[in-house]
């Protein structure tokens, strides 16, 4: 029984002395990468104590290579990683592998146009604003629960 206490606290030293070594590389490593971030980190840091405004990365005006649309959810890079597209042209270049038309472009902004907006739905039937899914029938806008409970006819 003394002999495995003894192995098991050789074994117990050799695993905290590995430990160490390895948390000491990691440290190691760490300093070499934060050597890389500190030009960077001491001039914000220099920037923020003086006053001077960041710099924003979102602040200089983007423009989509295809339509020249410069408001979107997200942005795109073209498969060769060289121009930069809205969201719509991307996905859409994605999907079908080509560039976006002028005439798809109209189609979908009339779509946009013809939807109503959220905050001016109402429901023709009962008036309310609050319904998590909206049927247009004819023009008219309906909340799911009037469409099943009095469709119109």
């Amino acid at each position: 029984m003394g002999k495995e206490t003894e192995r098991d606290e050789n074994t117990f030293k050799g695993l905290r002395f590995f430990d160490i070594q390895s948390s000491e590389m990691d440290v190691l490593f760490l300093k070499e990468k934060n050597k890389e971030r500190k030009p960077y980190v001491s001039k914000l840091k220099e920037m923020f104590e003086s006053g001077t405004p960041i710099p924003d990365r979102q602040s200089k005006e983007r423009k989509c290579s295809n339509c020249g649309e410069t408001k979107t959810p997200s942005w795109r890079r073209s498969p060769d990683k060289k121009t930069l597209l809205c969201n719509a042209c991307g996905l859409f270049l994605k999907i079908h592998g080509v560039k976006r038309t002028p005439e798809v472009r109209e189609t979908s902004k009339k779509r946009e146009e013809d939807k109503p907006s959220k905050r001016t739905r109402r429901c023709v039937s009962c008036r309310t604003k609050k319904a998590f899914l909206w049927r247009t029938v004819c023009g008219k806008v309906w909340c799911d629960f009037c469409f099943k409970t009095n469709p119109p006819s």
